[in-house]
């Protein structure tokens, strides 16, 4: 996790402007959008509270009425944390399959499809959702040495995370995939309140 951190605060340094998606260039790293909203939009499907469907609606909702309440309570925080994003360079999908372990040791970063131009703490709140919050704090020992800074990142990486676990309810709606609807309900329910 260390490794990945000093590989993660390395990624996240790269020159790059706008939002979302990268356009198709060899001379800069570019988002296709430019605010952190509709960069979301290019890459997150539906992301409440940045869409016109209801939170009631949402398929984590649906499973556990009982998370409604509290996100509802979270929704001016989260549209905060989107609108004030300094754009990076992140991968956005750091589950156990995007790396290649080789002695003990991370020897690459794979799979940069879903790569795209937005907060740093997109890519701390992906590896949250994914392995929990020791794997972060192991992550975070790599990427900072402030322990202010870890703070930060910390709570940052939880808002994000959130966001995160809805869109995977909602993936898990679109791909008939109940396993994920209820990982994200699991995540929302042990991580939010």
């Amino acid at each position: 996790s260390k490794q990945l951190g000093s590989m993660l605060q390395v990624m996240h340094t790269l020159p790059v402007s706008g939002f979302g998606r990268l356009e198709n260039s060899r001379d800069a790293f570019v988002g296709v959008k430019k605010t952190p909203e509709s960069g979301l939009l290019t890459r997150f499907e539906s992301p409440w509270p940045f869409t016109t469907e209801t939170l009631e609606g949402h398929p984590a909702v649906l499973l556990r009425p009982s998370l409604n309440r509290p996100l509802q309570r979270l929704r001016s925080e989260l549209t905060v944390f989107v609108r004030e994003s300094k754009p990076s360079v992140i991968h956005t999908d750091l589950h156990e399959g995007q790396f290649l372990v080789v002695d003990d040791g991370l020897s690459a970063l794979l799979d940069f499809n879903e790569i795209v131009a937005g907060r740093p703490e997109w890519d701390l709140g992906s590896y949250l959702y994914f392995h929990g919050r020791e794997c972060l704090s192991d992550l975070l020992d790599g990427y900072c040495s402030s322990s202010s800074e870890k703070a930060d990142l910390t709570a940052c990486a939880g808002l994000a995370a959130i966001l995160i676990a809805l869109h995977h309810g909602n993936r898990g709606k679109v791909l008939g995939r109940p396993h994920r609807i209820e990982a994200s309900v699991r995540f929302l329910e042990e991580n939010s309140f």
